[in-house]
Parts: C-alpha cells; structure tokens; sequence
C-alpha cells in the first residue's frame, strides 16, 4: 500500500521503496505465471517489460530502485575489450557506445562460431565445444537487451511484443493493456499507484476469472509483505490493511461453500479468496532479484496473530502454498472465490464505491473467456 507521492517522499528510506519496487515486480510475474498456465515462470525481466508495456511512467518511478541483472564474466570481458576500443571515454554517450561496440565484438564471435560448426560438421568432426561457447555468447548478447531496458535507453515498443510468444497485444489504453492468451482466452492487465493512503480493499493484486457464456466470475485478492529475515510482524498501517482485507472477502462469504456443492462434499480446498504474499528484502545492486513464493490465506495469518505479535516463516510451512501450487490450484478452481454472478461482483463494488479499482489495487488481471469454462 502505498501513498501517492511514496517514490518522492523522503520520510521513507531507499530500502523501504526498493523494497515497494520490488513488490510491484513480484506482483506482474506472479499475474503472468497464473495466466501462462505452464510450467514456464516469467523471469522477473520479462515482468519489469510488461510494466514498462503498461505504463512508462510507473516503470520509471521503480527502475532505479530495482537490482541490476548480474553479468556474467563473458559479457564483463567483452566490455572490458570493448572499453579498450573506445578513443573518447568522456563522452556523454559512453555507455551507448560501449554497449554497442561490445555487443558487434559478440556477433563477431557468434559468426565464427557458426563458420567452424558448418565446416567441421561437413566432416564428421566435433563440434560440442562450439556449440556451448555460442550458446553461452547468445545469452551474453541477450543480457545487453535487458540493460538497455535497465538504463532507460529508447526501446521500440514493437522489440518487446513482437518477441513475446506467449501473450498477443490486442488493445491498449493508458495504464491498461489487453492481450490474447494462447488459449483464447483475453487477459487484460492494469496498473496503477494507489491513490488513497487508506485502500477500500487493503489489497495490491487482484485476479479475476471471467466466464462471460455463463454470466459468472471468480477472483482471488493479494497482499505483499516484505519479509524481516526469517519473520513478519505488522505496524498498526498494516494491521488496519489486514483487517480491511478481512472485512472485504472472508467476512463477505466469498469463501462459503456454494450450496450446490454442499451435500457432494467436492475433494478441494477450501474457498479463499484472500491470500497475504510475503516477498524476500530486496538485494543490494548487483544481486539477482529472487524471492519466495508462499501464499498464505488470510484466516490463518489471522490465527496465528491471535498467539503471536510476529509470525516465523518455518510456522507457516505446514499452512501455505507455493508459488506454483497456487498457480496450478487456482487454474484447476481448488482455491480462489467461489463462482458467483458477475452482477453480484459489480454490486460488491460499487457498496464500496470502486466503481474504478486502478485507484486502490497496484496490479489488477481479468482473465476473459468467451466460451464455458468447466468447473
């Protein structure tokens, strides 16, 4: 939860925004990876480019407090022998040129790689090592996309969404993109700075499920905490957030048992709706971005607050899911809301007068589909 000038406020330290930043971050992939549905996990450079795809603007807030991809030993040699090339190292576009004089002295490489694969494969001869060293060049020469990204240099919009198989661009608004999902299903993602200090919900992602041939929805709402090395514990701030959060989903019934499934007793969990997301402190720069992926539902966070002011992470071993548990739990309908009409969701919303969510949620995903969807 954040307040609308957060990134500008110096009442807050720089550890406390990297740390905001790299929520946001771990937010997007964790949306991607629910929506790829395979057992592929989005990196955490491809999520810092669907936000830049998103909105620019939030991108440039975060992008100085995010960590640096760490560079292999291959690409810091070629920048070093790149560096040797450069006559004029005063000049203000030094890092452009030595971006690029390094990355012409990598295909260099890659196209003598190639010429020895063809001409000894012609003869029968090996060529492993060959192979491995352009493999290990490619990746080199692809790390240098990134860190245009990372430096604010001009990027085409088009490099990113022509090189993403996974989701087609469909339709675009100001801090809103549509894509098409490789099941046919539409996946539209907003994102946003909240601009209330207090949330409505008290939440920072929601996910939605739309079954626009039956008329129904479900969803899944998000809260990210930053973990104190091995514990959390929560200010008065963050224990009104979780209140809210409680008062707007499990005290709402999102999570009752729908009474058709009452007496078929359903092998499943049960109905949460509302999960706190705990993510590692960010690293110093330099480090490689990387965090747990618990997903903790909100009733027994609320349990284990009523015998403890601090929570340690081996407690919620036995009460938790990982990442890609709930991903595949969530698709396959074993956690998340029940189905419920979509008119119900729109009054739901408007008793709380969100008719616009953007203002309270960082990350929101709506997930369309047109045909049934069985459940």
């Amino acid at each position: 939860m954040l307040k609308e000038d957060f990134f500008e406020n110096e009442e807050f330290s720089d550890e406390e925004k990297a740390n905001a930043a790299f929520q946001i971050v771990t937010g997007m992939r964790d949306v991607l990876n629910v929506a790829l549905k395979s057992n592929y996990v989005p990196t955490y450079q491809k999520a810092i480019a669907y936000i830049k795809d998103i909105s620019p603007a939030i991108y440039d807030t975060i992008i100085d407090y995010l960590p640096e991809k760490v560079e292999s030993d291959l690409v810091k040699r070629f920048k070093e022998s790149a560096d040797a090339e450069i006559e004029f190292k005063e000049s203000e576009n030094y890092d452009s040129i030595l971006s690029s004089t390094a990355i012409s002295m990598i295909q260099q490489e890659i196209d003598k790689c190639d010429a020895t694969i063809q001409k000894n494969s012609k003869s029968s001869k090996d060529v492993k090592a060959n192979r491995g060293y352009k493999k290990q060049l490619l990746s080199a020469l692809k790390s240098f996309d990134v860190r245009k990204m990372n430096e604010h240099e001009l990027l085409s919009h088009d490099f990113y969404i022509a090189n993403r198989k996974e989701f087609k661009l469909i339709d675009e608004e100001v801090d809103r993109k549509d894509y098409r999902l490789p099941d046919g299903k539409i996946l539209r993602l907003y994102l946003a700075h909240p601009n209330k200090i207090e949330q409505v919900l008290g939440v920072d992602v929601i996910y939605e499920c739309y079954d626009l041939r039956l008329n129904m929805v479900r969803f899944a709402h998000l809260q990210y905490k930053t973990w104190k090395t091995l514990s959390l514990s929560f200010d008065e701030r963050e224990k009104r957030q979780l209140e809210r959060m409680y008062t707007n989903t499990c005290a709402c019934n999102h999570c009752e048992v729908p009474s058709a499934f009452a007496s078929a007793s359903p092998y499943r969990f049960p109905y949460c709706a509302a999960f706190l997301r705990p993510t590692n402190k960010i690293m110093p720069k330099g480090s490689k971005m990387m965090t747990m992926g618990d997903h903790i539902p909100l009733c027994k966070i609320n349990e284990l607050r009523a015998s403890t002011e601090q929570i340690l992470k081996h407690s919620i071993q036995e009460i938790s899911l990982t990442q890609q548990g709930f991903e595949e739990a969530f698709n396959k309908f074993h956690v998340g809301s029940r189905w419920m009409p979509i008119g119900d969701l729109e009054e739901y919303y408007r008793k709380r007068n969100l008719t616009d969510l953007s203002g309270n949620v960082r990350i929101i995903a709506q997930e369309i589909a047109f045909n049934e969807v069985e459940f």
